[in-house]
């Protein structure tokens, strides 16, 4: 993403977390509409703007590099990237209509041609923390283990709202009432593990991450709890809220949204204690925090008034301090062409962030050792460097 705004210091508190930055996304006009969210995949090489109410109906795409192009028109609800890439739209075909007339694409050139998968309900549609993709259908609920290139059709008793895959290939599914089931032999069978109910709340968003569930109840609150729990337990934000949701995984930690902001916990916990969220932010100089947000594999994108912003997840669920390693090399220095680095251990796991005297973020760079700077106005510039935990900073010239 070359095309930033200015940058413009925000504290936020997480536990000791130190002052975060957040830039300022370059969108489409349109991208500054209350209605529009974003999605963006883990490589931040695909960007989707996309409308959640049928008062707009543009679909625009991006490549990461600040450009963006309309591809479709329609009402499209929700929108997520698959892990190879490959980007997923559910079309309500009824607008007007409070029922929800599902059709489902995929595309695999970021929205510009689309592909429908038949045949699906509409209540079920995401991709878990292990990249495994659910779809509802009339009988049941299909899902993809290989990025919805082909879906595996399950047949369940009662009407899916969420469906989950764990590391041992066990099914789950959830429904009304808070009813929870489970599979050991791909749905031929299923055993009801539910807990405490709720005649009007119902499963979805499921997700079984390291053998705890959780899930979106749909009433208002997000659930979570062990086998072993007598009952569900509720997600709580830092600050008390009726209703908190879009929960999503990095790593070890975890990210949820609710009325007064955006939250993450680097751990979450066991069953047994209550998974108390620390608060990252409900507003800053760019606007207020409007509820979108999207993850990808080193940054948070998130919504405000004014447009999109973005930070580093390192920065936000950790305290890794900037330092300056004696073994990172930055040269030459002036710099002219091309800028090097040198004396990290694991290069791919390397992110080079430039900004410009003005603080405007005018390069980013991933499992490379240069920078090309060759287009850039001459003066001083610094380059962050992350590597894993850790963070490095240095200064340098351009001529």
């Amino acid at each position: 993403m070359k095309k930033t705004g200015p940058v413009i210091l925000i504290t936020c508190l997480i536990g000791n977390t130190s002052a975060q930055t957040w830039d300022l996304m370059e969108t489409p006009a349109a991208a500054r509409h209350y209605t529009y969210y974003m999605e963006v995949d883990a490589s931040e090489s695909r960007f989707v703007l996309f409308a959640r109410n049928s008062s707009v109906d543009s679909v625009y795409t991006s490549n990461g590099e600040g450009n963006w192009a309309g591809v479709q028109h329609g009402d499209f609800p929700k929108a997520f990237y698959a892990d190879d890439g490959s980007l997923f739209l559910l079309k309500d075909l009824n607008p007007s209509s409070s029922v929800l007339q599902p059709q489902v694409f995929r595309s695999t050139d970021n929205g510009v041609t689309l592909s429908e998968i038949t045949g699906v309900a509409g209540r079920c549609f995401y991709k878990d923390a292990q990249g495994n993709i659910f779809l509802s259908t009339p009988t049941g609920f299909k899902y993809s283990t290989n990025s919805g290139v082909s879906f595996t059709d399950v047949a369940t008793p009662f009407a899916v709202t969420g469906a989950a895959l764990d590391g041992n290939g066990d099914l789950y599914y959830g429904s009304d009432s808070l009813k929870l089931f489970h599979s050991v032999n791909g749905g031929s069978t299923w055993s009801d593990i539910s807990k405490n109910l709720s005649a009007y709340a119902r499963v979805s968003e499921l997700q079984v991450v390291n053998g705890t569930y959780f899930f979106n109840d749909e009433d208002g609150s997000h659930r979570y709890g062990a086998p072993a729990d007598p009952i569900w337990s509720f997600i709580q934000p830092g600050t008390l809220t009726s209703w908190v949701g879009d929960l999503r995984f990095h790593d070890d930690a975890l990210f949820i949204r609710s009325p007064y902001g955006l939250y993450s916990r680097t751990t979450w916990a066991p069953s047994g204690w209550p998974l108390i969220l620390e608060g990252i932010f409900s507003s800053n100089s760019f606007g207020s925090f409007l509820g979108n947000y999207s993850l990808s594999n080193d940054h948070v994108f998130a919504k405000v008034d004014s447009g999109f912003v973005t930070t580093s997840i390192a920065a936000l669920v950790s305290t890794a301090e900037i330092d300056a390693a004696p073994l990172v090399k930055v040269f030459p220095n002036p710099a002219t062409d091309v800028l090097f680095v040198s004396g990290f251990k694991d290069l791919g796991m390397v992110a080079l962030e430039l900004h410009d005297p003005a603080g405007c973020l005018v390069r980013r760079v991933r499992g490379k050792a240069s920078v090309d700077v060759r287009d850039l106005p001459a003066g001083a510039y610094v380059l962050t460097m992350t590597e894993g935990g850790r963070r490095h900073a240095a200064t340098f010239m351009k001529e």
